[in-house]
């Protein structure tokens, strides 16, 4: 699944984009692409995430910290919100 990403640093640096997302073995990893040739993952694992909130002020938006960064996935209305709660959910229980 596809979400629209914003990563803030403990220095208040932000990325903003665009990121591919899965649930495999209670860990979420993230694909960005950063050009042509490469990918970055990342790789999150579901136990270590704290402060997981969902806001539906402006839309549904779900976010957490991990390794001293806030992330915040933002729903374009393709579902990705529902996705990332079961997803979440699941790996908790």
């Amino acid at each position: 699944m596809f979400a629209y990403i914003q990563i803030i640093d403990e220095n208040n640096k932000t990325f903003n984009g665009y990121a591919a997302f899965e649930f495999i073995d209670g860990i979420l990893t993230l694909s960005f692409m950063t050009g042509l040739r490469r990918t970055v993952r990342v790789k999150i694992p579901i136990s270590e995430v704290e402060h997981l909130t969902e806001n539906q002020d402006f839309g549904s938006r779900i976010s957490f910290d991990y390794d001293q960064k806030h992330y915040i996935f933002l729903d374009s209305g393709y579902g990705e919100s529902q996705f990332l709660k079961e997803n979440f959910l699941e790996t908790i229980k």
